[in-house]
């Protein structure tokens, strides 16, 4: 976890929005009270959390620090009731296999393409044709499903070929 002191830190923390800007992982604030706190809860009240962070004279509203919820399936925040959800799922190793097998024979428009997931870049392995894409980041086996609606797509020189980064040019590729 990454203690939060003063104000300043308390907005860097805000600044990096509902995940981090690297792998796209979920993150939560930890408060004095105990609880946790989604990102936009933080934002949308964000005086009353200074204000609070700064005095430390409401536990509530107090934060102590941010981090990633890499696999609490029941973290709640602790405002809106909101899942917070997790960077890991206990359903990401328990995938049926007759449904994996169904995605391979899959053939639509996006198979074979890079997009964006979570921040990074990742190779469309499945597609349905319809709803889901399956990718799988640069750098790593694990499969994900994402909404087609959401593929977002990359060329070959916006990410890094070597840990799927985007931006990153440490592969040695050539470009403009």
């Amino acid at each position: 976890m990454t203690v939060i002191r003063t104000v300043r830190e308390l907005m860097a923390a805000v600044r990096e929005g509902n995940s981090t800007s690297l792998g796209g992982y979920p993150l939560y604030f930890y408060m004095e009270d105990g609880e946790t706190m989604c990102p936009t809860c933080v934002r949308d009240n964000i005086f009353q959390v200074a204000r609070a962070t700064r005095d430390r004279n409401d536990k509530e509203w107090a934060v102590e620090g941010h981090d990633i919820n890499y696999e609490d399936q029941e973290m709640q925040c602790a405002s809106c009731n909101e899942q917070i959800p997790p960077a890991y799922s206990e359903d990401d190793d328990d995938e049926d296999p007759e449904e994996e097998e169904e995605e391979e024979v899959t053939d639509g428009p996006h198979l074979n393409k890079t997009v964006k997931f979570w921040g990074c870049a990742a190779k469309v392995v499945a597609d349905d044709g319809v709803t889901w894409v399956t990718v799988v980041m640069v750098g790593d086996d694990t499969r994900h499903r994402m909404p087609r609606e959401d593929c977002e797509f990359l060329e070959e020189e916006d990410y890094c070929a070597e840990c799927g980064q985007i931006g990153c040019t440490h592969d040695g590729r050539e470009r403009e």
